[in-house]
């Protein structure tokens, strides 16, 4: 450019096209598109899809190993009851009764264990287990049991009812199988003993009965007999009368050498989730063991069957029989059904069966120590020889 005969040149610089930082100005930007940020509908999607897909690869393999888990240390609780009740044969030259008193509380020599003095005398009667809890690193429960000044039973606190005592009732782990669905705010149980022949809670016990064994013999059987080898395991160590009256007999206790057929093929101990409280007797309520001094609470017939496992009449033998059975068909019951069955005075007998919710069988303890998982598909006749 020329102006006034001097020569004026004006220089271009790329920075004079936006502003001071160098950007593009508006005019640059029309038609143009801002640079993506994140992720567009349909990625998002995909993302979803394929971590669904993901998750549904991984969870059966998480619910299966946390199954195989519960199995497992399930399996190591049933070892170590039948290891307990190995112990008991090897120091009392006898099996552990699956039912006992251990002795009377007197409240002259009660002693205040923090929940105040139970007022009533009582017969401290208890299932299988309190036998065995010197062997179960439970030695202060078992005093509990043992000695004369300590209650099993007390004073709820909050409504006044008798209750049994949190000492003589709590929560051991031994007794308790994880995968049991059943969960109870004292005396967690999911576990039952060999108790013998099913004889029937209602029957005089010094009458016999025609019975067919699982190997196809017939042996006349009454109470006694049912208790004693080769037709029972666990017998009983508390003598008295029975609700209508009947005599109960203290059957000849049981020992380890008297099974013929080898420790090896004879079940101990097995799991079922209607199994009750691991002290309960029968279906004692916590007034029953209430007694004047000469006088004895009545035997609960049904206290073989309610934490106990027996065999059938071979002739009689029903689905709900057979390990995990319901009232329902073999093949057409499920996890639900199990769940759904309750232990009453009229299905007590054919629930004492092993069951749990571990998939297609259940833990089994020997009384050779060893412990193995039984198939629910075992012909229940081969099942209940393992009982006899």
């Amino acid at each position: 450019m020329s102006r006034a005969g001097v020569n004026v040149s004006v220089a271009y610089h790329p920075r004079d096209r936006g502003g001071s930082n160098g950007s593009a100005g508006p005019s640059h930007l029309a038609g143009s598109r801002p640079p993506r940020s994140g992720l567009t509908l349909v990625e998002a999607l995909v993302v979803v899809v394929i971590l669904g897909i993901l998750a549904g690869l991984l969870l059966p393999s998480v619910v299966t190993t946390r199954g195989a888990s519960r199995r497992s240390q399930c399996a190591v609780n049933t070892k170590n009851l039948v290891l307990a009740v190995v112990q008991y044969d090897l120091q009392h030259e006898r099996l552990p009764p699956h039912i006992a008193s251990y002795g009377r509380y007197q409240p002259e020599s009660a002693v205040d264990d923090g929940f105040g003095i139970f007022d009533r005398p009582h017969e401290k009667i208890g299932s299988w287990p309190v036998a065995l809890l010197p062997w179960l690193d439970a030695q202060p429960t078992y005093e509990h049991w043992t000695e004369s000044r300590y209650s099993i039973l007390m004073k709820d606190p909050e409504d006044g009812l008798d209750k049994f005592h949190v000492m003589a009732s709590p929560n051991l782990h031994n007794f308790y199988c994880p995968q049991d669905p059943a969960i109870q705010s004292r005396g967690n149980n999911s576990y039952i003993a060999n108790t013998g022949f099913a004889f029937p809670a209602t029957m005089d016990p010094a009458s016999t009965r025609t019975v067919v064994t699982p190997n196809g013999s017939s042996v006349e059987l009454d109470l006694a007999a049912s208790y004693a080898t080769p037709f029972g395991v666990l017998g009983t160590e508390y003598v008295s009368t029975d609700r209508y009256g009947h005599a109960i007999p203290k059957p000849t206790g049981v020992r380890m050498d008297d099974f013929k057929d080898g420790v090896g093929f004879t079940a101990l101990i097995s799991e079922n989730i209607q199994a009750t409280s691991w002290h309960q007797v029968g279906f004692m309520r916590p007034r029953d063991y209430l007694s004047k001094p000469g006088m004895q609470p009545r035997y609960d017939r049904h206290a073989r069957f309610v934490n106990g496992m027996v065999w059938h009449d071979a002739e009689s033998t029903q689905p709900v029989h057979a390990i995990n059975g319901t009232f329902k068909e073999r093949g057409r019951a499920g996890q639900s059904d199990l769940e759904s069955l309750r232990l009453t005075a009229a299905s007590a007998a054919d629930l004492a069966r092993p069951s749990s919710m571990h998939v297609d069988g259940v833990n089994v303890g020997f009384a050779d120590g060893s412990t193995r998982f039984i198939l629910d598909s075992i012909d229940t006749k081969l099942w209940w020889s393992a009982l006899t």
